[in-house]
């Protein structure tokens, strides 16, 4: 223990105990910047999922208040006719 406090005290143990510090820091700030883009993207992806539910919704609803003679004459637009 007296070693270790030997070695700070000298010019040297400061030098090296300031570099560890930003080291330390760097890492800590290199960190931070990786969890808090990966919460970012995580919270992006959540609106578009929302936003991919309210589309999906109002599409149905659209759909849904169709007369059953407008419904069957857009589906026939997107299904494949048979030869």
């Amino acid at each position: 223990m007296t070693v270790l406090l030997t070695f700070l005290a000298t010019a040297a143990g400061k030098w090296i105990v300031a570099g560890l510090g930003v080291v330390v820091a760097l890492v800590g700030s290199y960190l931070k910047g990786r969890l808090s883009g990966a919460k970012a993207e995580r919270d992006k992806q959540a609106v578009d999922q929302l936003q991919a539910v309210k589309d999906r919704k109002d599409t149905d609803d659209a759909v849904n208040s169709l007369p059953t003679a407008d419904l069957d004459s857009r589906l026939s637009q997107w299904m494949k006719r048979k030869n």
